[in-house]
């Protein structure tokens, strides 16, 4: 797990890849670009109860951020 990786690097890994939507992957490249053109603050995270519950009860910052460089 990375503590923040750039959109840019996250496009240029899954473009090694086979990624299309729908698919198990961490992100589609659809996804990637609108986080990318819209400059949405972005963090990616294990989904469970708990750690939904530090994110928006205990304002935690976990998993990775994807910056918009």
């Amino acid at each position: 797990m990375f503590e923040s990786i750039g959109v840019k690097d996250c496009i240029s890994l899954l473009k090694i890849e086979n990624s299309l939507a729908g698919t198990y992957d961490l992100m589609d490249l659809i996804s990637l670009k609108v986080i990318e053109r819209s400059n949405l603050q972005t963090f990616v995270f294990k989904s469970s109860i708990e750690n939904i519950n530090k994110i928006i009860l205990k304002n935690e910052k976990i998993g990775t951020e994807i910056v918009v460089k």
